[in-house]
């Protein structure tokens, strides 16, 4: 059973360390053995992430997003028995800091990936907000740490305006290298958090509806490192088959929100399908209802015709008595046969929907054989479709390179005969100078 889409998205400015945690997480994600683990889909992504994974347990760090760029990675993350295509997008820090840091993403004239990129932020049901503690406990300039937790509060803010947007992770990452300092002075990273960075949690607990819809995790990727030598200084890199912290709880956080996600999906579903249900029912009881009138005035008339019919019969031939006598005995037998005749209309019309209805099934079982039969003939048919497929396009490819190369011969012989067209004006010009010259 595969479920609806859900959109991860992984922001954070530049050095934030978005691309690694994204890489690590995919990495462990795909070697679970629980029944809970990510399928990457198609090669890029497969090959992003192995390539990314091998760089790193070399000892590489790897490079930050290019400004103007952002990358897409697409997995089925299965739990269980149930499937959840998985897509995350990552932008590139730069490109964040300039949207948020002058507040351009308030303005009308954005670039076409500016606008891409507020697009993506908007339409991403999971948000994971990717903070470097070294932009803050490494930060010794109080304008750049500010300017830092300003950005953040304004994602968080943007995502607070809709409902839609409220299942958001801060993962600050870096955490080992700031742990035993953060617990020294703070005792703890819940209370670091609180006493160094107040404008974000309150913009956090001001969005949030309910206590667990913005989480803080603290987090480091690659949790061991090592010091290498190389002509360029000394450098802190990725050790080998190195390890990670918190991503445990951070990967149950966004299991939970997929799943959570999913529920809410198929319950909007479901309460479309009711809703529909209920008109198709209440239009049902109307047409059933114009029915039952029309029935009623069938009958109606029929009494009064009855009564009229008999009440003169019985004046001709009776007298004032008999037109009495003879307009009961009209009522009564014109009321049977009104009611009767409705009967019957009713009884026929309702024969009708059923052989209606009984020969749409049938169509529909028809429909259903031929599709089975059509699927078997088209598995024998499959490798000489594809055959003539692959020659169709070979042809193809083929006569569009003919028509481009014929087109670029017509544009160049069209040049060449407007560069005649005009030396010979340009001569014919001169020649009539030099006439007038001559007289």
């Amino acid at each position: 059973m595969q479920s609806q889409l859900p959109q991860i998205a992984i922001v954070g400015t530049e050095g934030s360390g978005k691309t690694v945690l994204a890489t690590v997480w995919a990495k462990k994600m795909s070697l679970r053995q629980d029944g809970t683990f990510l399928n990457s889909k198609g090669m890029k992504t497969g090959m992003y992430v192995e390539q990314a994974w091998a760089a790193l347990n070399n000892g590489e760090w790897l490079p930050s997003t290019p400004p103007g760029q952002k990358f897409e990675l697409e997995w089925n993350l299965h739990i269980g028995n149930v499937v959840y295509p998985v897509k995350l997008v990552d932008v590139a820090g730069q490109d964040l800091r300039n949207l948020f840091s002058y507040e351009r993403h308030k303005e009308a004239n954005l670039s076409e990936h500016e606008r891409g990129v507020l697009n993506y932020l908007a339409n991403s049901s999971i948000v994971v907000i990717v903070v470097n503690l070294q932009d803050f406990t490494g930060e010794p300039d109080a304008v750049k740490r500010a300017e830092n937790e300003l950005i953040l509060k304004e994602i968080i803010d943007m995502y607070s305006v809709d409902a839609k947007h409220q299942d958001i992770a801060v993962v600050f990452t870096a955490y080992d290298l700031y742990r035993v300092e953060m617990e020294k002075r703070h005792g703890s990273f819940a209370n670091y958090v609180k006493n160094e960075l107040p404008t974000l949690v309150n913009t956090a607990r001001a969005g949030a509806k309910s206590g667990d819809n913005i989480k803080f995790f603290p987090a480091a990727a690659v949790a061991e490192t090592e010091i290498r030598l190389e002509n360029s200084g000394v450098h802190r890199v990725p050790k080998k088959n190195f390890k990670s912290f918190g991503l445990d709880k951070l990967s149950d956080w966004i299991l939970d929100n997929v799943q959570k996600l999913a529920r809410q999906d198929a319950e909007k579903q479901e309460a479309v399908r009711r809703e529909e249900a209920e008109r198709e029912a209440a239009v049902q009881d109307a047409a059933d209802w114009a029915e039952l009138l029309k029935q009623i005035v069938g009958a109606v008339i029929g009494l009064v015709i009855g009564a009229i019919a008999g009440g003169v019969t019985g004046l001709l031939f009776g007298g004032g008595f008999m037109c009495l006598v003879g307009a009961v005995i009209g009522l009564a037998v014109g009321g049977g046969v009104g009611g009767f005749i409705s009967w019957c209309i009713g009884t026929l019309k309702k024969a009708k929907g059923g052989q209606q209805e009984t020969t749409v099934s049938s169509q529909e079982n028809t429909t259903k054989e031929t599709h089975h039969e059509e699927g078997q003939n088209s598995k024998q048919e499959t490798t000489e479709q594809e055959a003539i497929g692959k020659e169709i396009t070979h042809w193809t490819a083929e006569q569009e390179a003919a028509d481009q190369e014929a087109a670029k011969q017509a544009a160049a012989w069209e040049a060449e005969r407007e560069a005649t067209k005009r030396e010979i004006a340009k001569w014919e010009a001169e020649w009539a100078e030099r006439q007038k010259k001559n007289k």
